[in-house]
């Protein structure tokens, strides 16, 4: 019992004296491995499993940043996997639902069907065309390294920048386009 009071006192010493958040959080983990190893020398040997347990846990709780990080990492691509996959079923219903076919079309040819775009953006070997409405936007993907660039990919999106899902609201998006 001294002895763990003594650390006690050493551990209140160490934690007033530093502020550092990385040091207090490496003492409480030794505290509790300690506390759980005293338990496990004075408990009866029918509670050892319960003991072994909780030493367990406390092995757990002391992973190393680098382990939390790769979880963290980990659980991030899940996420985005995730919606990659919510986002491609989205534009595969819109297309669906879609009887304007905007594919292989120009520039030219969607400014003299749709209008001037208030955007047209280069990136590498990718050309980003988008179209406004009152309510939604229409975007375009080109590919650039061709000689004539013609759409390969396109989304509708709300002014909030959220995936259009819902049929009523597709349609709405394309009237609005005045591509209907």
């Amino acid at each position: 019992m001294r002895a763990i009071f003594i650390f006690l006192i050493f551990v209140i010493l160490l934690v007033t004296s530093c502020t550092s958040v990385n040091v207090v959080k490496e003492v409480g983990k030794v505290t509790q491995s300690i506390e759980a190893s005293v338990k496990k020398a004075f408990t009866p040997y029918n509670e050892k499993k319960e003991e072994e347990l909780e030493i367990e846990v406390v092995k757990k709780e002391t992973l190393t940043d680098e382990d939390e990080k790769k979880q963290i990492i980990t659980i991030e691509r899940k996420e985005i996997t995730n919606e990659q996959e919510k986002s491609s079923e989205v534009v595969m219903k819109q297309k669906k639902i879609s009887t304007i076919n905007l594919l292989n079309k120009t520039i030219q040819e969607l400014k003299q069907k749709i209008g001037h775009p208030p955007l047209i953006r280069e990136d590498g070997n990718t050309i980003t065309v988008r179209f406004d409405s009152t309510n939604c936007r229409l975007f375009l993907f080109m590919n650039s390294s061709f000689k004539t660039p013609f759409v390969e990919y396109y989304e509708l999106r709300n002014i909030k920048g959220d995936l259009i899902d819902h049929k009523k609201d597709i349609e709405s998006c394309f009237k609005e386009m005045k591509l209907v």
